[in-house]
């Protein structure tokens, strides 16, 4: 949907850093979201964020634009349970699969794919084998996760307020909070500093949404 060699017009803005749509913030904003509240929050980072594409073509028009927005971003690191993940965004659409997230596990293997990179926007397959299986066969999404009627590229808003409506009506806690949010975005904070200064990220030891600088020993020291 943008951050690629063609843009349609109203995506334009996304291609311009201080305009604050880039890639890390949506697209693999959204992805990591999906990563942590899954598997748990990041204990550690490291993080490479880089301009590829100096130029970009308006859709229709032909008009040719500079390109100032990241439009590849590779994290890697360890989960608070110590499990290491990798993440590599980048712009543009591939010929190949454009969603494809997989989780290897001790006792199995889960693979998630989408027609979009867009992980809150496209429905995502679910494929899984565990214990003897030697592949991974479909895992049909319970009806039971649809809180409100598929709406196509919409269909994340509703069924954030049907749990939005559902938290107001019996008191529970469903809906993400803006506590929530704060810590995903200090999330997005250290990506970008450990790809500004090369320093990998650590949660501080006090308060788990915050991060700190990994300063090697030896510096410290000398």
């Amino acid at each position: 949907m943008g951050w690629g060699p063609t843009v349609e017009p109203f995506n334009a803005y996304l291609n311009e850093k201080k305009n604050g749509a880039t890639m890390l913030s949506i697209a693999l904003g959204h992805a990591a979201d999906a990563l942590c509240y899954c598997l748990g929050e990041v204990r550690e980072l490291s993080a490479t964020m880089t301009v590829r594409r100096k130029s970009f073509t308006i859709t229709g028009t032909g008009e040719r634009k500079p390109m100032n927005a990241d439009d590849q971003v590779l994290v890697n690191g360890l989960l608070e349970g110590g499990a290491a993940f990798s993440i590599h965004y980048r712009g543009g659409v591939s010929r190949g699969t454009n969603l494809l997230w997989e989780v290897n596990g001790t006792e199995g293997d889960l693979q998630l794919t989408a027609a979009g990179g867009q992980a809150q926007i496209f429905e995502m397959t679910v494929q899984g084998g565990k214990e003897a299986q030697s592949s991974l066969e479909l895992l049909p999404l319970p009806e039971k996760y649809w809180w409100s009627p598929r709406q196509g590229p919409s269909t994340n808003v509703a069924q954030a307020y049907a749990l939005f409506a559902r938290d107001y009506r019996e008191g529970t806690h469903l809906c993400p909070t803006f506590d929530d949010a704060v810590t995903r975005h200090r999330m997005l904070d250290a990506i970008e500093t450990a790809a500004a200064t090369g320093q990998r990220q650590t949660r501080g030891a006090n308060d788990g949404n915050n991060y700190s600088r990994s300063i090697n020993r030896q510096n410290e020291t000398g």
